[in-house]
């Protein structure tokens, strides 16, 4: 059952067991999602709060065979990994991100 955020429809988070955990995930999502709509990089593909609902359906996936043995990931674990979900394109949004720094030891030349 999808639970509905600020920006529509959030994922169901699949593994998870506490709604705590999920409302902490929808309020995340609704906080990321104004700045990952902040486009300013438009020649790269869609990195909108969408493209971060889809990468959770993935985890979803990838981690059901875990659930299903003793090593499974903890609710912690879960959160954190959803977490980075909506936060791994974070850094595309701000103004020079197509740009390239000069490594630590090159900036001293």
């Amino acid at each position: 059952m999808n639970r509905q955020g600020k920006y529509g429809n959030a994922p169901n988070f699949e593994h998870l067991v506490e709604e705590s955990s999920r409302a902490f995930l929808i309020q995340l999502r609704d906080a990321v999602a104004p700045i990952l709509d902040n486009n300013i990089l438009p020649h790269f593909t869609d990195h909108s709060v969408l493209h971060s609902d889809g990468v959770t359906t993935l985890v979803d996936e990838l981690v059901t065979p875990l659930q299903e043995n003793r090593n499974r990931l903890t609710e912690r674990e879960l959160v954190i990994l959803y977490c980075a979900c909506y936060l791994h394109d974070i850094g595309l949004q701000y103004e020079n991100a197509g740009e390239t720094r000069p490594q630590s030891s090159e900036r001293g030349r």
